[in-house]
C-alpha cells in the first residue's frame, strides 16, 4: 500500500495554527495517513488520531548551537535542552539554512557551512537533511553534491512542508510503498532511503535540477522523485 507521509508539523504546543487533534484531521483530509508532529523541543500526543492514519511521534530539536533536528520516535523528552539521539529512530537537520549558514544573510543569499554541516552529520550519525523545506532556501546543487562526495555513509534527503499555519503546506512530502501501514515499515524505509519525494509544480522543476547534477557528477542519490499527478 502506499504511505503519503507529512513528517514535519507543528501544533498550538509550540508554533502552529492547529491543536494537536485538528492538525491530524487537517492533513488526513488533505490525503495523509501517515503524520507526525514534530513540536519544538517537547513531544506532544494527541487525543484522537483519524481512522487509518499513522501517528509518528517526534520533536524538532533545538542544539545550543544554533541547528536544529527532527527526530521522529524519540524515547524521551529533552532533558535540560538535551537529547539522546542514539535512542531516536529517525533524525535529520531541519532547514539547514538556519544553523548553518550566517543568520544575518538568511534572508538574502546565505551561505551554508558545507563542512561544518558534514560534520555534524557524521559525528551525530544523522539519517541526512531536508533538501526541501517549503519555509526556507533549499540547498543549491553544488552544496548537494559537495555533501555526497564528501560523505562516508550515504546521506538521505528528505521533504517536509514544516506546517505551522493554513496556506503554506502542501508544498513537498515524502511518499513510499509498504506492505502495511505501520510504524515499523515506514521508520524502516525512511532509515534506507526507501522512498520518494513529492512536490508541487512550483518545485518540481528545483528537484529535477538537484537530481540531474547529482548524477551528471557521478554521484549516487539517495533520494527518488516522482512529479504530483
Amino acid at each position: 500500500m502506499k504511505a503519503t507521509c507529512s513528517l514535519h508539523n507543528h501544533s498550538t504546543l509550540s508554533d502552529g495554527e492547529l491543536s494537536p487533534d485538528q492538525l491530524l484531521s487537517y492533513l488526513a483530509d488533505a490525503g495523509f495517513n501517515v503524520i507526525a508532529i514534530t513540536d519544538h523541543m517537547n513531544i506532544t500526543m494527541p487525543w484522537r488520531i483519524p481512522d487509518d492514519v499513522l501517528f509518528i511521534h517526534g520533536i524538532e530539536w533545538y542544539s545550543r548551537r544554533g541547528y536544529e533536528l527532527v527526530c521522529l520516535q524519540p524515547t524521551a523528552e529533552p532533558d535540560r535542552g538535551r537529547l539522546d539521539l542514539s535512542q531516536t529512530a529517525v533524525k535529520w537537520i531541519a532547514h539547514p539554512i538556519y544553523g548553518f549558514s550566517d543568520r544575518a544573510a538568511m534572508f538574502a543569499d546565505p551561505h551554508i557551512n558545507i563542512e561544518y554541516m558534514l560534520r555534524v552529520i557524521e559525528n551525530f550519525r544523522l539519517d541526512g537533511y531536508e533538501l526541501y523545506n517549503a519555509e526556507d532556501r533549499h540547498l543549491t546543487e553544488k552544496e548537494v553534491i559537495t555533501l555526497d562526495e564528501a560523505s562516508i555513509h550515504t546521506i538521505h534527503k528528505y521533504a517536509t512542508d514544516d506546517f505551522h499555519v493554513i496556506g503554506q503546506e502542501f508544498k513537498a512530502w515524502i511518499e513510499m510503498d509498504v506492505p502495511e501501514l505501520s510504524a515499523e515499515h515506514v521508520i524502516k524505509n525512511l532509515q534506507t532511503g526507501n522512498f520518494k519525494i513529492k512536490t508541487d509544480d512550483m518545485t518540481e522543476g528545483e528537484v529535477k535540477s538537484v537530481l540531474k547534477a547529482l548524477e551528471d557528477a557521478k554521484t549516487t542519490p539517495s533520494v527518488k522523485w516522482e512529479p504530483d499527478e
